[in-house]
């Protein structure tokens, strides 16, 4: 459920919202998402982060400047934050395989060039391509849940925000 004042989400059947405090009905209300200040629902926003990692990561890094400095909702802000983290640590998986390659190609060259011999030596490019599928269903799979503001549960980076937000 979430809180009609805040928009967090708070617990089934709370008298009290942990985050500002207000006294909610006794009866269940209705779960309606809060709106951002766009129009559109938090998930939605949500679920556009989570995709625009997949399209470019300059919109999602706008996106995500966007978020932290406008909005208000403290779960949307831990998405934009936990979208972003996500890609630059896939983004940094491949500088370092492309880096290892480099190093890999170079030495086989030398090898090859002073031994005569054939070697050819590579990162797996089957590996790579796992890493690559790895990145694309973890960004639909954040985008799917957070149409629904159920987010991926990574507890280091979930951590540090709800510690520095």
């Amino acid at each position: 459920m979430f809180c009609p004042n805040c928009g967090n989400n708070i617990p089934d059947n709370s008298q009290f919202c942990p985050h500002c405090g207000m006294q909610l009905a006794a009866q269940s209300q209705p779960q309606v998402q809060p709106r951002t200040r766009l129009g559109i629902t938090v998930g939605m926003l949500g679920a556009v982060i989570w995709f625009s990692a997949l399209v470019n990561p300059v919109i999602l890094t706008l996106l995500a400047v966007y978020v932290l400095f406008v909005e208000k909702d403290r779960w949307l802000k831990g998405t934009a934050i936990k979208a972003v983290v996500i890609y630059f640590a896939f983004f940094f998986g491949f500088q370092v395989i492309d880096g290892m390659n480099y190093a890999l190609s170079s030495f086989t060259r030398f090898f090859n060039y002073w031994f005569h011999a054939g070697w050819s030596m590579g990162f797996p490019v089957m590996l790579v391509n796992l890493l690559h599928i790895a990145k694309i269903v973890l960004f639909l799979v954040g985008g799917f849940g957070a149409l629904k503001m159920k987010g991926i549960r990574i507890k280091k980076i979930d951590d540090f925000v709800e510690n520095n937000m």
